[in-house]
């Protein structure tokens, strides 16, 4: 009831996650992906001859984040559901990105993602109230929530790198497991003494500067991962690649003008 049918890094986040066709929960995806123990996934990967499926869960995260929890009610892009259906698969898919808290938009289409409403007078009167897959209506059965009339608003710029720093990140899932949190605070260490020290690093990421201290002096200590963003941006560096330990440059293009 769960696979990587598509090719990594084909649609949003890099790992895509098919929902159960049986189940009506639309928290059934943040469950799995949140709740599922680590140990049944690896299970899971070795039945199934995956072993892909062992990193397809943010309880990867864990270790390094603090506080982690996705979002309680299910967060669509329509363009993506309707691309799924389009595509070879004909089948819909939710993205690992969309239960990520921090991440209010798809990177590729640049919309914000919205809670589908179904707004026929039809609700109620098909069997999907009860069992539908993704992508289709439980309250009038409507493929591609074409019933759903909210307006994906446009995304700021500001949202669109989250979004984009958060997709490398599930993407690189299997490098992060690897990775310690006493090398990622090694590196931000140095960082800090070769670009003014800790109280400046700390302004730059607009947190206090005894949260910043407190993480790097105690072993144990974690961050959010809004926390780890705001580092990242200070820093002008990769997350996927603070959260492995290594400082790689990157470009954040909401700070460089847009074109029209």
């Amino acid at each position: 009831w769960h696979e990587s049918a598509c090719p990594a890094g084909e649609l949003s986040g890099g790992i895509e996650v098919r929902r159960p066709a049986v189940r009506s929960s639309s928290s059934s995806l943040t469950n799995f992906v949140l709740k599922r123990p680590s140990s049944s996934l690896t299970s899971t990967s070795r039945s199934a001859g995956r072993p892909e499926l062992a990193f397809s869960s943010l309880r990867v995260l864990q270790p390094l984040v603090a506080n982690f929890k996705g979002v309680k009610k299910k967060r669509v892009c329509l363009a993506c559901v309707r691309d799924d259906l389009k595509g070879p698969y004909k089948q819909a898919y939710g993205r690992l990105l969309w239960s990520v808290p921090e991440v209010t938009c798809c990177p590729i289409h640049r919309r914000k993602l919205i809670e589908v409403s179904c707004s026929t007078k039809r609700k109620g009167m098909f069997f999907y109230h009860q069992v539908a897959p993704f992508g289709v209506c439980r309250s009038c059965g409507s493929e591609g929530y074409f019933c759903c009339r909210v307006v994906q608003a446009r995304a700021s710029a500001r949202e669109v790198e989250v979004a984009e720093m958060i997709r490398g990140v599930i993407a690189s899932l299997r490098e992060i497991n690897r990775s310690e949190l006493s090398a990622m605070k090694k590196a931000v260490s140095e960082y800090a003494a070769s670009h003014g020290g800790m109280v400046r690093l700390a302004i730059c990421a607009g947190m206090p500067k005894s949260s910043l201290s407190h993480w790097l002096l105690r072993h144990s200590a974690r961050m959010c991962l809004r926390g780890y963003i705001q580092l990242a941006r200070a820093m002008s560096v990769s997350l996927s690649g603070l959260l492995q330990g290594r400082l790689e440059s990157a470009t954040f293009f909401s700070r460089v003008p847009q074109k029209p």
